[in-house]
């Protein structure tokens, strides 16, 4: 039975055994999970309340099997946390951008995490919102 007979997205059936293959909304949560996990976790960052969103993510993409609505509001709500948090970072990187000496070099360099940071919780926020469940 194939991904598309069984009405199901995501599952396919191999040799007896299902397998899943994450959708795009999934992945994207799935990577900003991880990203928020290894920023609560690397001593260079040490973003302790970033944990906690990862989990939120983490947590989604795994209740999304059981109940998809269910999963993709963890998965919008993480997303959402992330959104704020990463506009957070980059507007007090703009805020304190005068005191670098003005170098675009070294603003950049700075903030390269919170911008690619903030570009995938932006993607994942409207991935999660053009692809909504069904509840």
């Amino acid at each position: 039975m194939s991904a598309e007979g069984s009405g199901q997205k995501g599952k396919e059936q191999e040799g007896g055994k299902e397998t899943f293959k994450p959708t795009l909304p999934e992945a994207l949560a799935a990577i900003l999970a991880a990203l928020n996990l290894v920023i609560a976790a690397t001593p260079q960052f040490e973003v302790y309340y970033m944990a906690p969103i990862g989990i939120l993510g983490a947590s989604s993409i795994v209740v999304q099997h059981r109940k998809p609505f269910f999963g993709w509001l963890l998965s919008l709500g993480a997303a959402i946390l992330s959104l704020s948090v990463g506009i957070v970072a980059v507007s007090t990187s703009v805020v304190i951008y005068p005191f670098l000496g003005k170098d675009p070099l070294l603003f950049f360099e700075v903030n390269l995490v919170h911008l690619i940071y903030l570009a995938l919780s932006i993607a994942t926020f409207f991935v999660l919102i053009k692809q909504r469940p069904i509840s």
